[in-house]
């Protein structure tokens, strides 16, 4: 899962055989666990260096209208539909957009639990270079780099204490990103399972079960 500050770009979910938008979203983990739910949809990623004009700031989960878009010389076109379409359709957008309410509900629950632990989101925002100064440091030999010792001498502790405070962090962060992995998963793999009646039942599991991590 993405876990981050920056800002998802926006996915179209496509009706394949027609080319129809039947919703939008900026989750994609949200996204490509709608498709694990339903064969027939397909994923089309909202470029603005793509879209003509301003098809690019339509509101796509809007019940009231349905597009169509075609792609010439690859640049996308829409066109509102204003044909009737079979209920089969209409109920079928309605049921794809309430599981991927619940989706995304759940991308939150995750990103919320994670952050919820952390003293700073900083701890994840920069644990690539924590761990890469983490192993220039050799603490039996009391040899750190300067950057551990740039941080102790900044908190006013010792290097040694620097390397085991930020070594601590990342043990922590690792061992609550996994289980937070292993809780989206699995509560992803329930949601596509079950039956539309069942839906609030999973997401009442993934709240006791994400107060535990």
């Amino acid at each position: 899962m993405n876990i981050n500050t920056v800002k998802e770009p926006t996915f179209l979910i496509v009706d394949e055989a027609t080319s129809i938008v039947l919703a939008s979203t900026n989750y994609h983990d949200a996204a490509v666990a709608i498709l694990m739910w339903s064969t027939r949809l397909k994923l089309t990623l909202l470029n603005s260096h793509l879209f003509q004009g301003e098809q690019y700031n339509v509101d796509y989960n809007d019940m009231n209208n349905l597009y169509i878009y075609e792609t010439r010389n690859g640049v996308i076109n829409f066109k509102l539909l204003n044909d009737q379409h079979s209920d089969e359709l209409i109920q079928y957008r309605k049921r794809l957009k309430i599981r991927l309410k619940y989706h995304e509900d759940l991308c939150d629950k995750i990103n919320n639990a994670l952050y919820g632990w952390c003293d700073t989101k900083l701890h994840d925002i920069f644990s690539a270079d924590i761990l890469h100064e983490l192993a220039q440091c050799n603490i039996e030999n009391n040899v750190y780099s300067n950057n551990i010792m740039m941080y102790a001498s900044i908190n006013n502790i010792t290097p040694q204490y620097a390397y085991n405070e930020l070594r601590m962090f990342q043990e922590n962060l690792s061992a609550i990103k996994i289980r937070l992995i292993a809780q989206y998963v699995y509560h992803r793999n329930k949601y596509n399972e079950v039956t539309d009646d069942k839906l609030q039942e999973v997401k009442m599991e993934s709240i006791k079960n994400l107060l535990y991590v």
